[in-house]
């Protein structure tokens, strides 16, 4: 992971920011991808892709798809319980 990464992941946590991280995974983890790998591929793969940054950056434990009484939570960054003083969960849908 690189610094970059934790920093945007830090900013999501301690500011509420979320445009920073999937900015850089955007830029610099989707746009790495040849077209072969993007056939087929969908929402499923950007939410695990996300959750798996977010789970490696070690202020998160990730929730994807989870259940409510209508619909999906598409990812749900909750707090890890390893960061007590994290400001911020996030849900995005």
């Amino acid at each position: 992971m690189t610094s970059v990464e934790r920093m945007a992941i830090r900013n999501l946590a301690y500011n509420s920011d979320p445009v920073p991280y999937p900015d850089y995974m955007s830029k610099n983890m989707f746009q790495r991808l040849s077209n072969h790998d993007l056939i087929g591929f969908g929402e499923k793969y950007i939410t695990l892709t996300l959750a798996c940054g977010l789970f490696c950056g070690q202020l998160y434990a990730p929730d994807s798809e989870k259940e409510t009484e209508h619909r999906y939570i598409g990812l749900s960054p909750q707090r890890s319980p390893l960061v007590p003083d994290m400001l911020y969960e996030q849900v995005w849908a």
